[in-house]
């Protein structure tokens, strides 16, 4: 009888990781002269969408610049833009799903061509999940093969969300106006139901507010909320990883002079995206024996991908001595905190993630405002059962400042969103063939001396008897051998 190999076709979740940098700016509606007074210029960045075609990716969003500027008196100007870009990415496919962290570099005030402009850099960090198919050998009849199995996630589905939060809170300090705000989301978790995917986060704002009369003066305020969408093909046996991001927000500041105190009313647009991950058992043939013939294999290697979980941890630091120059200067508050470098690795167990935040406190002494910049270092370590772990999304939040003994003492959080993943490369057979007839001396009884360490397959292989049947005579054996055992088999000749 001839072989009859039972050819099948599977795919394993394949990533192809990229990264973009574009320019943008805006022309300011501020005086030349007072480009050279600017405090802080920071801006916002969302991704509208994302499309792969063959060969490159394209994107598109919105920045909104905050210039605070000023020697004496405090002024703020808040500028729009919106972009389109496109990167080239090998390997990417039209129809292919694209995931991506945006944020901006480099942002600062300048005079281009005799106008006011503030520029930046749009950093586009993104990876192209796909499923890359394959051929491979199920099941082969008249031999015996070694099958092995092997857990791997395929991404069954991407779904894009938009929705809004409105939130009202008061304030006992009289404002004038708000000179700056900056939004931070972060995802808290995730869980999947039966077609719905819920969303639990919240919204740090912080706000620096200029009183009618008096010294400006730094709020927060931290707005949880929770969003559930359908999404009909959500079951609780898949994996659900989302990423929220902001891609809008408004504020309106409601005065009441006579009881001093102010109604703040934000009203915030949240972009939602969320993967759905399904892992499926993949069975393959790893190798194979006949009695009669003898096999040539053709093998190929992939990696399976398994997705675990979206795990959210966070860590407060605190640190002191930032500057000693500022003596003679009363602190206002931190402007604001990015996260200017940020690195993970894993490695004995234990995820690490390092980098480096920016932070820029306000100042103001006698001759007027100034600011203070740093670089401060951190690092985060945390327990994990895989063997690579993802940055999903990261943010600062909690941000404060205070003078101590001259210097600064600036405490915030670092908040992270991690994707745990494993990857397993395994080895399959694509392809068998007969290549030429054994010489078969088959006796009754049959006694092997295996070698230490020997596996049930290769006293299989050596016997031409199954792994079952192995056992079943033998049933005092144990793995792994040590070379002393005798492994005996009985046929039934015809």
């Amino acid at each position: 009888m001839s072989m009859q190999p039972e050819i099948k076709k599977a795919e394993v979740l394949s990533g192809i990781s990229f990264i973009a940098k574009n320019a943008v700016e805006c022309k300011v509606n501020i005086k030349e002269e007072e480009t050279l007074e600017e405090i802080c210029a920071q801006g916002r960045v969302s991704i509208n969408y994302i499309d792969c075609q063959n060969g490159e990716v394209r994107y598109g969003g919105k920045v909104v610049f905050s210039i605070s500027y000023g020697v004496n008196e405090l002024k703020k100007a808040e500028v729009g833009v919106e972009f389109s870009y496109k990167t080239q990415v090998e390997g990417v496919m039209e129809g292919d799903y694209a995931t991506a962290d945006c944020w901006l570099e480099n942002v600062k005030l300048s005079v281009v061509n005799g106008l006011p402009t503030v520029t930046g850099a749009v950093v586009l960090k993104g990876r192209v999940e796909k499923g890359v198919e394959f051929d491979y050998i199920r099941q082969c009849d008249d031999i015996c093969v070694k099958k092995e199995d092997v857990e791997n996630s395929l991404l069954c589905g991407v779904e894009k969300k938009t929705f809004n939060i409105e939130e009202e809170f008061d304030t006992q300090i009289v404002i004038g106006e708000v000179l700056s705000h900056v939004e931070t989301v972060k995802v808290l978790s995730v869980l999947s139901g039966i077609g719905a995917v819920a969303v639990s986060g919240e919204i740090e704002l912080g706000m620096l507010v200029l009183p009618v009369d008096g010294t400006p003066t730094y709020h927060k305020q931290v707005i949880p909320f929770r969003h559930e969408h359908e999404i009909q093909k959500v079951m609780p046996d898949l994996i659900s990883i989302s990423t929220a991001s902001l891609s809008d927000a408004n504020l309106k500041i409601v005065v009441d002079k006579n009881k001093e105190k102010s109604t703040v009313f934000l009203s915030a647009d949240i972009n939602l995206l969320t993967r759905l991950y399904e892992n499926k058992n993949l069975s393959y043939i790893t190798d194979a024996y006949s009695l009669s013939k003898e096999l040539s294999f053709e093998k190929s290697t992939k990696k399976a991908c398994q997705v675990f979980s979206q795990r959210y941890i966070e860590e407060k630091f605190e640190q002191g001595g930032i500057s000693k120059s500022f003596e003679n200067s009363r602190l206002i508050a931190p402007l604001f905190a990015k996260i200017e470098q940020i690195d993970i690795k894993t490695e004995n167990g234990e995820v690490e993630i390092s980098g480096v935040l920016e932070v820029l406190i306000l100042m103001q002494s006698e001759s007027g405002y100034t600011k203070q910049s740093s670089n401060l270092p951190f690092t985060i370590k945390d327990k994990t059962d895989c063997d690579k772990v993802c940055l999903s999304s990261y943010s600062v939040t909690d941000l404060s400042a205070s003078l101590d003994g001259g210097g600064i003492t600036v405490s915030y959080k670092i908040s992270v969103l991690l994707e745990e993943r494993c990857e397993k490369p395994f080895t399959y057979v694509y392809k068998i063939e007969e290549v030429k007839d054994k010489e078969i001396n088959l006796s009754a009884i049959s006694v092997c001396i295996p070698s230490a360490n020997d596996t049930l397959w290769e006293l299989s292989k050596a016997l031409g008897v199954s792994e079952d049947e192995i056992l079943k005579l033998n049933p005092n054996l144990t793995f792994p051998l040590t070379g002393d055992e005798r492994v005996v088999v009985y046929r039934e000749l015809k």
